[in-house]
């Protein structure tokens, strides 16, 4: 197959004329009609316009082998396009997966904000009526009063007539932080621990707030895919760089609020970075410079969903 075979083929298969052909390159009707009927051949500038228009390399163009896919067996024709309509299934599944998986969790994180909101107002009428005593956390409702103890194994949980219940059986690490905890409430003024528990109450409001601002960006990224357009855009790079923006936040909110505790209370939460998280952000954040790249190699494909 020559060059003018493969220019007929190429503007076949695009359904475009001899005379639109002839516009966009600038020519006219009769040099597109020699051009195919292989009685002259267009100066270098007019093929390059040529593998411009139908996106194709100068091999492709000049080549023998170039493919009509329009002549291909039936059967071998219906194998691709199911193959590209099972592709096309998977994403669309998949993304439709996301999308409402996040729709979902977004109202849960919503509620959740709602009720951690109510409890900063309750947090200091009823921390002022808990005593902290001898490894034990007593709550005082009306006339009853709630006991949170532990003992070498366990944590129990006491109530009206002296009813004992196992709450959770502890391992050595759980137990040492629990008894940590408790020396820390037993040596502060309970001003001191409203303080401490709002801080901390606020600071997961805050640490929720950003998971559902992750959550709002991957709604809107497979909304994107369900509705056919190529992944490879920008606007799905930047939910994706913003989720890793926000999941940074989630590392750094923790350590800022133990820092401040620390020295404002000298009490120390624990919260320490997590390697893995770290690592998690940074493939996000690879994942959305994967994308631009995609974008930047078919940013002339006017958004067609996988070829």
């Amino acid at each position: 197959m020559k060059f003018g075979e493969n220019l007929k083929l190429l503007r076949k298969n695009a359904g475009m004329s001899q005379e639109q052909l002839a516009e966009k390159v600038k020519v006219s009707r009769q040099s597109v009609s020699k051009w195919e009927n292989g009685e002259s051949y267009p100066e270098m500038s007019n093929i390059l316009e040529l593998c411009r228009i139908y996106r194709c390399n100068l091999n492709n163009l000049i080549s023998d082998t170039l493919v009509d896919f329009d002549n291909f067996d039936e059967n071998i024709r219906s194998s691709v396009v199911k193959f590209k309509e099972s592709k096309q299934r998977n994403v669309k599944l998949l993304s439709s997966a996301i999308h409402y998986v996040a729709k979902i969790s977004r109202i849960i994180i919503n509620l959740a904000v709602i009720i951690l909101t109510l409890g900063l107002f309750a947090i200091p009428p009823v921390i002022s009526k808990i005593e902290f005593i001898e490894n034990s956390i007593v709550l005082s409702v009306n006339s009853d009063k709630i006991t949170l103890s532990t003992d070498e194994n366990d944590i129990y949980l006491e109530y009206r007539d002296d009813k004992k219940v196992i709450v959770e059986n502890m391992g050595e690490p759980e137990r040492a932080n629990l008894e940590n905890v408790l020396s820390i409430l037993e040596s502060k003024s309970n001003k001191v621990i409203i303080m401490i528990c709002e801080i901390v109450c606020a600071q997961t409001i805050w640490i929720l707030y950003l998971i559902e601002g992750v959550l709002q960006n991957m709604d809107r990224l497979g909304n994107n895919l369900r509705r056919e357009k190529t992944p490879f855009i920008l606007e799905n790079a930047r939910y994706i760089k913003k989720s890793a923006y926000l999941m940074t936040g989630t590392i750094i909110l923790p350590l800022l609020t133990s820092f401040l505790t620390n020295l404002a209370f000298d009490i120390d939460l624990g919260l320490h970075i997590n390697f893995a998280n770290v690592l998690e952000v940074a493939f996000i954040l690879l994942v959305a410079y994967v994308f631009e790249y995609g974008y930047e190699i078919q940013s002339d494909s006017n958004g067609v969903m996988y070829g």
